[in-house]
């Protein structure tokens, strides 16, 4: 899965509603924002990499305070934030259900701070491939997009339905992209694996 990301990011409103698309906004509406950025775990990196910007006044956020908290206090601070109509910019990652929940819009980073956007890889171990070939070729051929991914989390996290039932759904509204994951794929009879 290429494309995900893992910075600053603030609730899909907020962005459109002030003009926020990048880390370099953020400082001219401070006060909306009371100068805080909500982060997740102390000694995280990502905290890390925000308390940073802020001992380096990146864009201009020297006077900016990092607040931080565990994951769950941070998203139901954006929770209730997003609830009264307050702007908040919180670290955010996907994928995850805070993208869809959020409609969460990761900020701009022209002065590269952050690392970029990441990858997310599957892995298996020395001679897999070898001895399982149609399980190696059906994982080549996987693949989702972030989007779907979050959604998948929100379904099941917040949602809380149940595994099984969100991958059925999934199949029946996207039989060609299942179809995708098969191709070079062979049963265990040597056919060509169908849905």
């Amino acid at each position: 899965m290429k494309g995900t990301e893992y910075a600053p990011a603030v609730p899909g409103d907020v962005a459109e509603k002030l003009g926020i698309e990048s880390l370099a906004d953020l400082d001219a509406n401070g006060a909306r924002f009371g100068r805080k950025i909500y982060g997740i775990e102390a000694g995280s990196p990502g905290n890390e990499t925000i308390q940073k910007a802020i001992d380096e006044d990146a864009y201009g956020l020297g006077d900016w305070k990092l607040v931080a908290s565990g994951t769950p206090a941070m998203l139901a601070q954006v929770e209730k934030s997003q609830k009264a109509g307050q702007p908040i910019v919180f670290l955010g990652w996907s994928p995850h259900w805070m993208t869809v929940q959020f409609d969460a819009a990761f900020l701009e980073d022209p002065d590269k701070v952050w690392g970029g956007a990441g990858e997310i890889r599957t892995v298996t171990r020395k001679g897999f491939e070898d001895e399982n070939p149609e399980i190696a070729e059906f994982l080549s051929n996987l693949s989702f997009t972030t989007d779907e991914a979050g959604q998948f989390y929100y379904d099941h996290d917040k949602s809380g339905k149940e595994l099984a039932d969100i991958a059925k759904a999934w199949i029946v509204d996207d039989p060609e992209k299942v179809a995708r994951f098969l191709d070079g794929v062979e049963d265990a009879d040597g056919e060509k694996a169908e849905i």
